[in-house]
């Protein structure tokens, strides 16, 4: 989800950046580096462009996955999808992410002395919708991803070695970055950037209002667990049979199903699972929950949630009405980025 350091991006910056109805030839750049072992391309699914790095670093980069998104004039919208790591096992953490509504379009690739590894890749970011530039920033606060640099055998910085400059490589006017072709074997080699146009955009669609809840219906008793003291009285096994429409702060929109399984079990909890179904970007984004509700809280639900296509993840609290009919509830999404989620039940016609 990102966009170019040249000016001119007339074309997309006009549309709302959706799910796209067509793509023109990709732009690709040659790689700059060594040859590495092996050689591959990682890139964004179809309407999602590059929002950030992350991977493992130490002297130079490890191992590079790309985050990517696709944009709105309102900022992301959808779950971001993350991309399995390509490289080796050394080094530690390191990311850097562009700002909200903005996405790559440039990148400096440095090379490490000998060029036998990519020292560092800099993205900038463009703002689609407002004609900004902007830089990314990591958890380290770098703007950009990559090694600390080479030391001599001595352990002293070399700092009259010859000056080394970046090689710079922009996509076109209108274009976004897509992702990277990629030489690696035990470190990443060498890197190139690849690009892609927007052809058509879909506009964000404006919600409709929300129409009002049907009345209150009696609650089911949970099976095997007499009403008394402490029981539940609200939320049960039959009120879970209906799905549930729900959309998240992200810009992701589901149905979920839920199922309890089981009577409660000390320290008296049920153990609940279910299933979320993306219905706005693609199947890729399916997944599933677990976790549990307590006794003493029926009407609250603590749940995990994977994304296996998408290898994204997270956990989230729903708070269900007293008639389960709606909920709300707090995430965390893949342990970094906090978001609410809502939803309201489904009733056939």
């Amino acid at each position: 989800m990102s966009i170019a350091r040249i000016a001119g991006a007339s074309l997309v910056a006009a549309t709302v950046l959706g799910t796209p109805t067509g793509l023109y030839a990709e732009t690709r750049f040659p790689g700059t580096g060594a040859h590495g072992d092996a050689g591959t391309d990682l890139k964004c699914p179809p309407g999602m462009f590059v929002i950030g790095l992350s991977g493992q670093t130490g002297g130079w980069i490890d191992n590079i996955r790309i985050r990517c998104g696709r944009l709105t004039a309102e900022g992301r919208a959808g779950a971001d999808w993350i991309s399995p790591p390509i490289g080796g096992t050394g080094g530690s953490y390191n990311n850097t992410q562009c700002p909200s509504g903005m996405a790559v379009n440039a990148v400096d690739i440095m090379l490490t002395d000998d060029d036998r590894q990519v020292l560092s890749i800099t993205p900038t970011c463009y703002g689609v919708f407002n004609g900004s530039t902007g830089y990314p920033r990591g958890d380290r606060g770098f703007v950009a991803f990559g090694g600390v640099g080479q030391e001599a055998d001595s352990g002293i910085l070399i700092e009259d070695r010859p000056a080394k400059f970046p090689t710079s490589q922009a996509c076109p006017g209108g274009e976004l970055a897509t992702g990277f072709s990629l030489r690696y074997g035990k470190h990443v080699n060498a890197a190139g950037l690849i690009c892609n146009k927007i052809v058509t955009a879909e506009p964000t669609p404006v919600a409709a209002p929300a129409p009002p809840p049907p009345p209150p219906k009696p609650a089911k008793e949970v099976a095997g667990n007499a009403r008394g003291p402490g029981s539940p009285t609200s939320i049960s096994v039959g009120l879970f049979d209906l799905p549930y429409t729900s959309e998240s702060s992200l810009g992701g929109k589901f149905d979920l199903k839920f199922q309890v399984v089981g009577a409660y079990t000390k320290p008296m909890r049920q153990h609940v699972t279910g299933i979320l179904v993306n219905t706005d970007i693609g199947p890729q984004y399916n997944g599933t929950f677990d976790g549990t509700r307590p006794m003493s809280d029926p009407n609250t639900v603590t749940l995990t949630y994977d994304q296996p296509k998408a290898n994204a993840h997270g956990t989230v609290v729903f708070h269900f009405s007293e008639d389960g009919e709606t909920f709300v509830g707090d995430g965390m999404h893949m342990g970094t980025t906090p978001f609410k989620w809502t939803g309201r039940r489904k009733h056939s016609n």
